[in-house]
């Protein structure tokens, strides 16, 4: 199943719906309008996490300023360099559309 850049994956079936859409057509649960149509770069996160993501600068970026805060508490132990890493490579190989779709979604 192919998600285009016009899409979201309905957060109960999965089922790609047109973004704005406010009910899923496939199984009828009300779509989260406001999550379906917050947008951020993926350029921009990507260089982000390559420039500073060990200090979670993507994280803060995407306003998940928890899990930002989680990177700059664990430096001293290598985790966050760990987490950057996997991260990066990621990010890269994500498509714009499921990047997109998994920022709308909440799981990023």
């Amino acid at each position: 199943m192919e998600v285009t850049l016009s899409q979201v994956l309905c957060f109960s079936c999965g089922v790609p719906q047109e973004i704005g859409q406010e009910v899923c057509s496939a199984c009828g649960v009300v779509m989260d309008v406001s999550a379906s149509t917050r947008s951020k770069s993926k350029t921009t996160t990507q260089t982000l996490c390559f420039t500073m993501g060990f200090l979670g600068a993507h994280r803060f970026y995407l306003g998940q300023w928890k899990i930002a805060l989680l990177y700059i508490v664990f430096i001293p132990t290598g985790a966050s360099v760990l987490a950057w890493f996997i991260e990066s490579i990621r990010l890269y190989r994500m498509s714009p559309a499921t990047f997109q779709s998994k920022l709308a979604q909440g799981k990023i």
